[in-house]
Parts: structure tokens; sequence; C-alpha cells
């Protein structure tokens, strides 16, 4: 995967809902290894709308989002769906980051592995140092600037439900598991 200025660094997949139409889309990823994505959102996936998806025996190695104006969330992953599903079974998330570093992106980094949306199930995938830096921005014309904490290292739920079994976490930072309101991303399907 390399660089991409839109939404998954490699695959991105949109099931109608309505703004795309009506297609209801089905999405396997078996196997497959990710290294180096790079994306607004979703540094290696981003699924969206009507899509049921199902990620499996693969790895995600140093993906990242950095989006200036806009929130990074997903550094490997991003699953924005109200109304279907993902499961991630069998797979390994290493040094993602959502959000890049410390400096210079307006936004807030969600999910330094996985962002999403909608209904997740994770089962017996590991994550380890996986990051969603706080994000720097600031205010009044550039005079005062504050910083804007990341959430879940791991994982960030911006709705939907998640299921987790079996699961090995281990460095995420600031934290393993978050939930959080809103992505905020209004260029983003």
């Amino acid at each position: 995967a390399g660089p991409a200025r839109n939404s998954g660094g490699a695959i991105m997949v949109i099931g109608g809902d309505g703004e795309y139409g009506y297609l209801s889309v089905k999405f396997t990823v078996d196997g497959c290894y990710f290294y180096g994505g790079d994306g607004d959102s979703g540094g290696a996936l981003a699924i969206y709308g009507n899509t049921t998806a199902i990620v499996k025996n693969s790895q995600f190695i140093s993906c990242n989002t950095d989006s200036p104006g806009c929130s990074n969330c997903g550094g490997a992953i991003i699953f924005q769906s109200q109304s279907q599903s993902l499961l991630v079974q069998n797979c390994s998330f290493d040094g993602n980051q959502a959000g890049m570093d410390e400096s210079g992106t307006d936004g807030t980094a969600f999910g330094g592995a996985i962002c999403s949306s909608g209904n997740l199930e994770v089962v017996g995938s590991t994550f380890i140092n996986n990051i969603a830096y706080p994000v720097n921005r600031t205010k009044g014309g550039g005079q005062y600037p504050w910083v804007s904490p990341g959430q879940g290292g791991a994982i960030a739920m911006m709705g939907g439900t998640l299921k987790v079994k079996g699961n090995h976490f281990k460095g995420n930072l600031p934290n393993n598991i978050a939930a959080a309101a809103d992505c905020g991303c209004a260029s983003c399907p």
C-alpha cells in the first residue's frame, strides 16, 4: 500500500446507502499483508455504507492516517456503516497510527488500528504498539495552541456495537479501546 490522499490507502469500498445508490456489498479480505498504507482515514482499508465485511488472517503493519482539516480515523481500518457489520478475525495490527505525529495536523485522531461506527466483532487478533496521537490545534489565528487527545490506541468506537473475544492488546496509546461520540470528518463518505 502507498500514499493516498483519500480514504483507504490500499482499498476503499462503498456500499450504496442512498447517497451512492442502493447496492449492498459483501467484502472479504483473507490472508493479506498491508505495510505502510497511508490515507486520510483508513490507512489500509476504508469500508463505507451498506457493506458487510470480513477481514481475516491478515497483517496491518505501520499504516497511518494524516488528514489536515479532518479527523484522522483508523490507522489501518475505518468502518462506517450504521446497518452492517465488520468481522476482524485472526489479524495482527502492529505500529499503526491515527494522526501520524503530534505536529501540525488539525483534527482529532481516533483508532490507531481500527475506527468503527458500525457493528464490529474482533476475534483472536493482536494489537501491539498502535497509537491515536493527540493532535495540535490552534484557535484565534494560531495564537493559542492546545492539544486534543487521541482516543483508542487499538480500537475507537463511534457508534454501533463492539464484541471482542480472545484478543491480545499491548502497548497501545493512549488506551486500548475507546468510545467516542463523533468522528466529525465531513469529507468522508
